[in-house]
C-alpha cells in the first residue's frame, strides 16, 4: 500500500516557506478540498500521532484491532520518504 498520507506542519509552513509558496500549497490543498466536496466526500479532519511518543505502540497496536491499519509491512519508524517522488504520484513512494 505504501503511504497513504503526507502530514506537514502548519509552522513549518508558514516560516519555512515564501509568500509564494505558501499561497501556493494553501491553494492547492483549498483545491483539493473543494474537488473532494464537488465528488460528494465529506470533509474529514485527522488525528495525528507523532510515532516517537511513548503510546504510539499502543495506538497502533488499537489500529491494528479495529481494522484500521491495512498494511503489515508497514509498522513505527518507517524509511524516510522520498519526498520528490510525490511529483509522479504517490504510489511511486513504495518502491
Amino acid at each position: 500500500m505504501g503511504y497513504k498520507f503526507a502530514t506537514v506542519k502548519i509552522a513549518d509552513i508558514d516560516t519555512l516557506l515564501n509568500d509564494e509558496e505558501r499561497n501556493q500549497l494553501y491553494r492547492l490543498l483549498n483545491l483539493i478540498t473543494d474537488r473532494r466536496v464537488e465528488n460528494g466526500k465529506k470533509y474529514n479532519r485527522y488525528l495525528v500521532i507523532n510515532q516517537d511518543e511513548q503510546y504510539a505502540p499502543a495506538v497502533l497496536n488499537l489500529m491494528k484491532q479495529q481494522g484500521h491499519w491495512e498494511n503489515s509491512d508497514l509498522e513505527l519508524h518507517p524509511k524516510k520518504p522520498y519526498w520528490r517522488s510525490l511529483r509522479y504520484g504517490p504510489s511511486e513512494c513504495s518502491k
